[in-house]
């Protein structure tokens, strides 16, 4: 679920086309972190057994259901913002799974341009709320 819809800002106007984009990308991320191929199975082997899971996984804490929406916005938000190191647990390469190393590059270009508008609407806001003070301040 998209950081907006997660903290349920009052100024937000509900749920756009951008969420959309943003939960997709977190499915994506979870699974690509989550899971890699097996190699050892043959290539006739189902689904199931050709897919497993890795060990201790990172962004586990995504998926716990006792985390509360406005803790989930904050590690998600961490994950946008804070992660741009590559020394970063959160880096995109440390994240993946070596089995799908061919999406790092759009994965990246993905989290780059969303963090792009996270920082366009913050500004943004800074700007309708320094317009209306100023407007104020006249009267």
């Amino acid at each position: 679920m998209a950081i907006d819809l997660l903290r349920k800002y009052s100024h937000h106007p509900g749920h756009i086309y951008r969420h959309d984009l943003e939960s997709i990308f977190y499915v994506m991320v979870i699974f690509f972190s989550r899971y890699e191929f097996n190699s050892a199975t043959q290539s006739t082997s189902g689904l199931e057994e050709r897919i497993k899971k890795r060990s201790h996984p990172p962004l586990s804490d995504w998926l716990d259901p006792t985390l509360s929406w406005d803790r989930l916005a904050s590690a998600k938000w961490d994950f946008m913002m804070h992660a741009v190191r590559f020394d970063s647990p959160f880096h995109t390469n440390h994240i993946m799974s070596s089995s799908f190393g061919g999406f790092k590059g759009w994965i990246r270009a993905l989290k780059h341009s969303l963090t792009q508008g996270f920082m366009a609407f913050g500004y943004a806001l800074e700007e309708e709320y320094s317009r209306s003070l100023h407007s104020t301040m006249k009267l």
